[in-house]
């Protein structure tokens, strides 16, 4: 990741967001991964980027990721992709490979 994405997670508090809410995020991480072993396939395995490509899609969809951009007031909507993305390059960087195996 990025050292200027690094620097707007925690500018914006999405680190401190990741240590309370670690438990949901990963079990978000678990759901894309299902998702993705369910179309794929058993056997399959799938790159660190096309995983944080998926899971950017679970985030931004997610009732948990909204709530989480809803109580920054200050935050401006244009920022919300770039957030969303480096969010899940985050969370996947900081777990791989555990949140990324391959397919059973």
């Amino acid at each position: 990741m990025a050292h200027q994405n690094y620097s707007l997670l925690v500018g914006w508090n999405f680190i401190k967001d990741y240590k309370h809410k670690s438990r949901e995020l990963l079990n978000l991480a678990q759901v894309v991964h299902a998702v993705i072993c369910e179309i794929n396939g058993s056997g399959s395995s799938i790159s660190r980027d096309d995983f944080v490509d998926y899971y950017e899609i679970g985030l931004k969809n997610s009732e948990l990721f909204k709530g989480m951009l809803k109580r920054k007031y200050y935050l401006p909507p244009a920022l919300y992709p770039v957030l969303a993305r480096a969010f899940a390059e985050y969370i996947v960087d900081i777990n791989l490979p555990g949140i990324n195996p391959p397919c059973l």
